[in-house]
């Protein structure tokens, strides 16, 4: 058995953007009220994913119930989804069924001085279980290439879908 672990971090803001005349610098609240945004309402973040409703909701977050896209629709099912909030900083994504975890987590490049914009960044850690794969196999460094390719498009497209809904004035 193998457990495929990925983590990808994507700058939020370019450098520039600490000019408070840029129109579109996310601030720390924007990008958690974009990843707030996106477990509840997933789709425009993730291609992936068909179908999403929340079947519970409490002080520490939410379940959800999803349907990830396969090839042929009778294929797909739909799984529970538990989802954490920890204090602006994290989110966390765990299936119980199939033990895939996903942390959504804003932090800041290290600087002498305080967090600025162009200092924010956006992490996504993946963890997905293979039990039907061997550790060090071919298939376990295709399953790694594959998702960190995944990765590597789905953190700089968050950010993107971000930046797009503070264009739109959606991030409040």
């Amino acid at each position: 058995m193998v457990a495929i672990s990925v983590a990808v971090t994507a700058p939020v803001n370019p450098p520039s953007t600490d000019d408070s005349t840029t129109p579109l610098v996310l601030t720390h609240d924007d990008l958690w009220a974009a990843m707030v945004y996106k477990s509840r309402y997933p789709k425009e973040f993730i291609k992936e994913i068909a179908k999403a409703r929340i079947v519970r909701e409490d002080d520490k977050g939410i379940t959800r119930a999803v349907v990830f896209k396969k090839e042929k629709e009778e294929d797909e099912e739909e799984l529970l989804e538990d989802i954490t909030y920890t204090e602006k900083m994290k989110i966390s994504f765990h299936i119980p069924k199939t033990g895939q975890s996903v942390d959504n987590i804003i932090s800041y490049f290290p600087s002498t001085g305080s967090p600025t914009p162009s200092l924010l960044h956006l992490t996504f850690t993946f963890e997905w279980p293979h039990p039907e794969v061997a550790a060090g196999s071919e298939a376990a460094k295709q399953l790694e290439q594959k998702y960190y390719a995944g990765a590597s498009y789905w953190v700089p497209h968050s950010v993107a879908v971000s930046r797009k809904m503070k264009e739109e004035g959606r991030l409040g």
